[in-house]
């Protein structure tokens, strides 16, 4: 009868083990662990156990500890996703109760501020006679500038895509490029449907204020269209270039002050017109950003 010899057991090579561990890398092993029904991980453990790096015993301690790790990414996966579900709804709910405060504002100031400020302003201008003349005929430049504007960027964003430049100017251009004609084109139409009288045709010319609900284009001020277009532009450069931010709010809120300090909108038109232009830009920012193009950048 032959004897039967048992193979000798492989000692546990501690060092050679945690050698092999370490040796992965950490994202391409979470990658590997989809947690789909458990095929791959399976596959993924059975090419990592037949390894000859190491012993028998290593082998399934390895099982174990590979096991024990992806469970332990399972886990603070889903955790991770729950909370990022708890932000994600806690902002849309921030975002609606912002948007009614900012409703209810405009709503205030549309009964109770709106005309006392514009006939305390128009008071002041009146004495002092120089100053009304300059600010009694401002030309409206805005859609020169929006027109420049658009055009001088796209030319820039395409100058450097063909030379293959991908960085955050190329995703500022992009943004800033399409925000400002979309703002001058949704403040015509927000005119066109409030059709509010202007704020010095209603001063000096006795036009009785109210809404004139789609009267025509060209006729309202409210939103204001300089306030849309610049705050879209604003908030493009705040996203993109922080350490413009303070400059940005300056700017814009000096600019609310002269429109209001000329009389030629009211108060609700300002905070209309700012809110606007910031939901433009920020809505417009989420579409770009899950583009193929801007995930190309996040890439490189």
């Amino acid at each position: 009868m032959p004897v039967r010899v048992r193979p000798p057991v492989q000692k546990l090579n501690l060092k050679k083990i945690e050698l092999f561990i370490w040796e992965i890398p950490v994202p391409n092993l979470y990658n590997s662990f989809q947690f789909s029904n458990g095929v791959k991980s399976d596959k993924k453990l059975k090419t990592l156990i037949c390894s000859d790096r190491i012993g028998i015993n290593g082998k399934s301690i390895l099982c174990s500890i590979l096991l024990n790790l992806s469970n332990k990414l399972w886990i603070k996966l889903e955790k991770g996703s729950q909370v990022e579900m708890i932000k994600k709804n806690r902002s849309v709910y921030l975002g609606i109760l912002f948007s009614f405060i900012v409703f209810f504002i405009i709503i205030v100031s549309i009964q109770f501020l709106d005309t006392e400020i514009a006939v305390r302003v128009m008071r002041f201008l009146k004495s002092i006679r120089t100053l009304h003349k300059a600010t009694e005929d401002i030309p409206d430049l805005l859609p020169y500038l929006v027109g420049f504007g658009t055009a001088s960027m796209w030319i820039i964003y395409f100058y450097r895509s063909h030379e293959k430049i991908i960085d955050v100017k190329m995703q500022f251009l992009k943004l800033a490029a399409t925000v400002l004609p979309v703002a001058y084109l949704l403040k015509m139409l927000f005119q066109f449907v409030f059709g509010r009288t202007h704020t010095r045709l209603w001063l000096t010319s006795n036009v009785p204020l109210k809404f004139n609900w789609f009267h025509e284009i060209g006729s309202g001020c409210f939103p204001s269209g300089h306030m849309t277009v610049f705050t879209a532009f604003g908030t493009a450069v705040w996203i993109y270039y922080p350490k413009y931010r303070r400059p940005v709010l300056i700017t814009i809120v000096l600019l609310a002050i002269a429109l209001i300090a000329t009389d030629y909108h009211f108060l609700s038109d300002i905070i209309a017109g700012s809110y606007l232009g910031f939901l433009i830009t920020y809505f417009l920012w989420l579409g770009l950003s899950k583009s193929p193009f801007a995930k190309e950048n996040l890439q490189s």
